[in-house]
C-alpha cells in the first residue's frame, strides 16, 4: 500500500505535547536513561529500542516512506539503531526511513507543529496520499492498516486512535478522546480525564497535514490546538484498539512495562503475532547457562551467561550473572555484569553498568535502584 506515509514524533515534541506542563516536555523523569540517549532509542524488552514499536506499526500499515523526527543533540545511538534501513523492510530506491533533525524539543518546543512545520520540504516532495503519525513513547501492536481502510471508508478527515478498554492505569499522563456512537470524536478532555485514552495515533491526507501546518503558531499543538480547536469542522472519527497498550514516561513505567512482558499473554500479543516488530539485526550467540544457574519467569535476550540466580527479572543481549549472584524483579540492559554473590532487587541497571562483587542494589515496587550506564557499584 505505496499511498500512505509514517511519521515517528518523539515524545519530547509528542501530538499531545502539554506545553504548558514541563513534566511531558522533558526527560528528567527517565533520568538517568536519557542522559546519553533520546527516549526512542532506549532499550526496551531484552532486544528492542523503544522506536521500534512505532516504526513497526507502520511498515506493518504499509508505510514505505518513514520520518524520525530527532532532536539535533544526543542522537547518536538513534542514528546507530536505525543506519541499516533493511531491518525494517525500508530499503527503497525512493523512499526508504529518514531521520529528520529538529531543534523544536524539550521545555519550550514549540509543540509538535513547529517540529513538523521545519520539515515541510520532506512533506511536499512525499508522493504519498496519506501520512500516519505515531508517537515513540507508546508500547503497542496496532493494526493500523485497518485504522487506514476505516479513515478511508467514512471519508473522515482526521482519525485518532484511542484505547478501548481496560489498561488505564498503563496510559496515566495520556489526554482523552470524547467518542459519539457514530464514532466521531466530540471532544478533548484533560490526561488523566474521563476520555478514552489517546493512543497517539493519528491519520490525515498529506494535504491537510500541510494545510495545518501551515497554520502554524507558537508553541501549538497538533490534536489539541490545532485538530480539538476543528472539531465543528472537520470530519474526526476515532479508531478503538482493545489490546495492550502502554505508555513510557517515567522510570516506574519504563521498569513495570519491561516486567509486563514476563506475562506470556502480553509478550505474545506483542511479538507472537503475525504483526512482527522489527529492530535491529544482530549476530549474539544463544544464552549460556553454566553450573549452578537458576532462572524461573524471566525473560533472557540473546549472549546472556548465567551462573547465578534469576527470578522475575528482564535481563538484555549480553548481560552476565556470575556464580553465587541473585536478580530479582529487576531488569538489566545490555551489557550488565553481575559479580559473584551480589544481590540486585527491584533495579534498573542501564547499560554496561556493574555490581562489584558482594555488593547489593536494593529498590522497591514503586521505587526501583536505578544505576546509570557504565556504572560500577
Amino acid at each position: 500500500m505505496d499511498s500512505v506515509m509514517g511519521v515517528v514524533l518523539p515524545r519530547e515534541c509528542s501530538s499531545y505535547c502539554l506545553d504548558c506542563n514541563y513534566k511531558y516536555n522533558n526527560n528528567d523523569y527517565l533520568q538517568p536513561l536519557t542522559s546519553r540517549r533520546p527516549l526512542l532509542a532506549v532499550p526496551f524488552g531484552g532486544r528492542y529500542r523503544m522506536i521500534d514499536f512505532a516504526l513497526s506499526n507502520l511498515v506493518n500499515a504499509g508505510a514505505v516512506n518513514v520520518g524520525v523526527l530527532a532532536q539535533r543533540e544526543r542522537s547518536q545511538a538513534l542514528l546507530d539503531h536505525l543506519r541499516q534501513e533493511r531491518d525494517w523492510q525500508l530499503a527503497h530506491r525512493r523512499d526508504g526511513l529518514f531521520v529528520l533533525l529538529s531543534r523544536h524539543f524539550g521545555r519550550g518546543c514549540g509543540g509538535s507543529v513547529r517540529a513538523l512545520a521545519e520539515q515541510r520540504s520532506y512533506f511536499e516532495r512525499s508522493r504519498q496520499r496519506n501520512v500516519i503519525i505515531a508517537d515513540g513513547n507508546i508500547v503497542g501492536s496496532f493494526n493500523l492498516g485497518e485504522v487506514l481502510r476505516r479513515h478511508l471508508a467514512v471519508g473522515a478527515d482526521v482519525t485518532l486512535l484511542y484505547q478501548d478498554g481496560p489498561g488505564g492505569e498503563r496510559l496515566t499522563g495520556l489526554p482523552g478522546l470524547e467518542v459519539a456512537a457514530d464514532g466521531r470524536v466530540t471532544g478533548l478532555t484533560a490526561a488523566d480525564g474521563k476520555g478514552k485514552p489517546f493512543l497517539g495515533v493519528l491519520v490525515m491526507s498529506r494535504g491537510l497535514l500541510l494545510d495545518l501546518l501551515a497554520a502554524n503558531g507558537r508553541r501549538l499543538d497538533l490534536v489539541r490546538d490545532l485538530i480539538g480547536g476543528r472539531l465543528a469542522q472537520m470530519n474526526v472519527y476515532g479508531c478503538g484498539h482493545q489490546g495492550y497498550a502502554a505508555r513510557v514516561a517515567s522510570i516506574a513505567d519504563f521498569y513495570r512495562r519491561n516486567l509486563d512482558l514476563l506475562d506470556r499473554g502480553v509478550w505474545t500479543e506483542l511479538f507472537g503475532t503475525a504483526r512482527k516488530i522489527w529492530t535491529r539485526t544482530e549476530c549474539d550467540p544463544p544464552v549460556r547457562y553454566l553450573a549452578g544457574a537458576q532462572v524461573a519467569n524471566a525473560l533472557l535476550a540473546e549472549g546472556c551467561v548465567i551462573a547465578g540466580q534469576i527470578e522475575g527479572s528482564v535481563l538484555y543481549r549480553g548481560a552476565r550473572v556470575e556464580k553465587g549472584a541473585r536478580v530479582k524483579n529487576s531488569v538489566l540492559l545490555p551489557g550488565v555484569v553481575v559479580g559473584r554473590e551480589a544481590e540486585v532487587e527491584f533495579a534498573v541497571l542501564d547499560k554496561e553498568a556493574a555490581v562489584r562483587p558482594g555488593s547489593a542494589v536494593r529498590g522497591c515496587p514503586d521505587r526501583p535502584a536505578v544505576v546509570a550506564k557504565g556504572m560500577v557499584v
